[in-house]
């Protein structure tokens, strides 16, 4: 249990302790999203960060359509100059995008996220990363395995 459905305003932000630093559990547009909190290319923390929908970038991953759209993503507050008007983190797969080309965008980063539920009026974060820096896929939970998992404490 991170907290209660109601404590968690559209906008809102929390974070959890996790034996490999703390997670950012934030709801956008209604949506609950759970990433790790530390930006994967330097120490910035993302739970100080804008959330945006950053729309087509000019680097990042490239969907199957060749285009690259970051969608909705959370902006490092450390990185917001750096690279070309910031680097970004998708809320979905913690993938990173640039809007804008720049020498400093050499690489692909990319955060842990977690699987995230509100249920009868609690907000739940599996304790184990959906996606992360080195893992390429992306395993779909059921309501049953995501109960059936540690669910990480609250530092509410």
């Amino acid at each position: 249990l991170v907290c209660k459905d109601q404590d968690l305003p559209d906008g809102g932000t929390k974070l959890i302790a996790h034996n490999q630093g703390s997670v950012c559990v934030r709801r956008f547009q209604g949506k609950v999203y759970a990433h790790a909190d530390i930006c994967a290319h330097g120490r910035g923390q993302l739970s100080h960060g804008d959330i945006e929908d950053v729309g087509i970038c000019q680097g990042g991953k490239a969907g199957k359509d060749g285009t690259i759209r970051g969608g909705k993503c959370v902006k490092c507050p450390r990185h917001q100059a750096k690279f070309g008007g910031g680097l970004y983190f998708n809320l979905e797969d913690g993938a990173s995008y640039v809007k804008n080309l720049t020498p400093h965008y050499t690489e692909e980063y990319q955060v842990d996220v977690y699987e995230t539920k509100v249920e009868n009026g609690s907000v739940y974060v599996n304790a184990r990363p959906v996606r992360g820096s080195k893992v390429s896929r992306v395993s779909r939970l059921t309501k049953a395995s995501l109960a059936a998992r540690a669910l990480l404490p609250c530092l509410c």
